[in-house]
């Protein structure tokens, strides 16, 4: 893409934190942004928001005023989960009607299915962009709750409540070709997609309610209700690479050893609903634009609600063991892995910013007495290298996590506790 990192899309989930990608074919630049907004209702919003303003700055005479650019309407149900593709070209909408419904820009109106011209912004005004419809999936049964795009667009995932088609892989590089499948022409046909791939049904034994690819597009991450974080390998057989579940120690199991349980008629005991304060409608992970983690919302550990960085390195958690800490490290966590402890309710959303920012490769803090201290990090890789400064990277991740209270914090990988809180 390069060029305008313009756009970003976020579902119902109004703690989904937004999701960039470059402006690429998908037009917009001039330094202008555009938001997806999907209420719970048929409809879909695009705007535009001004660039950012440097603090003391006076905005540009010229620059654009926010304004709605577009409405859509891609479902005869509620949106529940909106993503523009990395490229920018697309915009993908999902919700409880199961179908998935892909968008490009078009040069002029289309008066199809889906495609609302005019009237449907602010006060009645005419739409400023054209958005039409150049692909439906068909797959799924049930409410769709999450959409992840690959890198270059050449994939889109999404998962459903169902259990038939728990998780399903679109391929769209041979359907959409070069030209967007035609996105230029209001008279461009309608593709119809079927799945690539159907990921899941056995390996997941609960709903699947959030998806996403890891930078590189190798691998493709998924969460449910197991609870479990499942790795698949996003090439070749699509195969499971790894599973992370309750045996790691950072998800509440659903079955309970405790006398006096509800038991299913099998002798298996389960906790009460009141316990299972952690279900909710959207588990949105999240990969860290260096790949190397990719963070699990919906954990907990010791009875404490966390966030969980499960470590590329060999798709490990920081669970509890011997020897660590409350946070679950530093004492053998794999190198990437950390909790993110702070929040009293369950964290349901999590987004990476895709920025790499420039940080000290060895940072400090001020203990009460002034004295400095070296900085361990949420991120225990580097809670592990406080004797070796070159183990650091040079860079610091950002990730910020939503829970089901509206508790929004932002957390760097280079900081213990998070640099940013919004209730």
């Amino acid at each position: 893409g390069g060029g305008d990192p313009s756009r970003f899309a976020s579902g119902i989930d109004p703690f989904d934190v937004p999701e960039t990608a470059g402006g690429g074919g998908g037009g917009g630049g001039g330094g202008t942004s555009r938001d997806a907004d999907g209420p719970l209702s048929p409809m879909s919003r695009i705007s535009r928001r001004p660039p950012t303003v440097p603090p003391g700055a006076a905005p540009s005479p010229g620059g654009p005023d926010p304004r709605l650019l577009a409405t859509l309407s891609p479902s005869e149900g509620s949106v529940l989960t909106l993503r523009f593709s990395p490229t920018g070209r697309y915009l993908a909408a999902a919700g409880d009607d199961s179908y998935v419904h892909v968008y490009a820009r078009s040069s002029s109106p289309s008066l199809a299915s889906g495609n609302l011209v005019g009237g449907g912004g602010a006060g009645g005004h005419e739409d400023v962009e054209h958005w039409r419809r150049v692909a439906v999936g068909r797959g799924h049964h049930l409410d769709v709750v999450g959409l992840a795009w690959a890198p270059g667009d050449s994939h889109l995932a999404s998962c459903s409540l169902d259990s038939v088609c728990p998780i399903v892989v679109w391929r769209l590089y041979d359907v959409l070709g070069e030209d967007g499948g035609g996105a230029g022409s209001a008279a461009a046909l309608v593709h119809n997609l079927s799945p690539f791939k159907v990921l899941g049904r056995e390996e997941h034994t609960s709903t699947v309610k959030g998806v996403a690819f890891d930078p590189a597009g190798k691998y493709l991450a998924s969460s449910g209700d197991d609870p479990a974080v499942c790795i698949w390998r996003a090439e070749g057989d699509w195969g499971l690479e790894a599973r992370v579940d309750a045996s790691s120690g950072v998800f509440r199991s659903g079955k309970s050893r405790r006398k006096g349980g509800k038991s299913d008629g099998h002798g298996a005991q389960y906790e009460d609903p009141a316990d299972l304060s952690s279900l909710s409608l959207f588990r949105r992970i999240s990969f860290a634009p260096d790949g190397t983690h990719v963070c699990g919302t919906n954990a907990t550990l010791r009875g404490k609600n966390i966030a969980a960085m499960i470590s590329r390195d060999g798709w490990a958690a920081s669970g509890p063991a011997p020897g660590r800490g409350e946070d679950g490290g530093p004492a053998g966590a794999p190198p990437g892995a950390a909790n993110l402890v702070g929040h009293r309710q369950p964290v349901v959303a999590s987004r990476h910013c895709p920025v790499l920012l420039t940080a000290p490769r060895r940072l400090g803090r001020r203990t009460r007495s002034g004295s400095a201290t070296s900085s361990t990090s949420g991120d225990s890789s580097a809670e592990q290298a406080d004797g070796d400064p070159d183990s650091l990277p040079e860079y610091a991740t950002l990730v910020a996590l939503g829970d089901k209270q509206g508790l929004v914090t932002v957390w760097s990988t280079r900081r213990t506790s998070p640099i940013f809180k919004l209730q």
